[in-house]
């Protein structure tokens, strides 16, 4: 699930991803080696990762919030 977030101290929107732990179990590698790879891509097109949080059942990957907007 992808829901967005604002920051409170300057009202920065972020996209957060947030992962159940649980359902992933299996896939835990395919998740880390997604994490690795964005925090080392930097280019344009391609969503910026910022912060990774983790609890007891969730992993919440907080990245670049992409707008579309149709004309």
């Amino acid at each position: 699930m992808v829901v967005e977030a604002t920051r409170k101290e300057d009202g920065e929107k972020f996209a957060v991803k947030i992962v159940e732990k649980n359902v992933i179990k299996d896939d835990i590698k395919l998740l880390k080696r997604e994490i690795d790879i964005m925090k080392k891509v930097d280019h344009p097109n391609i969503l910026k990762l910022f912060e990774i949080f983790e609890d007891e059942q969730h992993v919440y990957i907080v990245m670049e919030l992409y707008a579309y907007h149709s004309n």
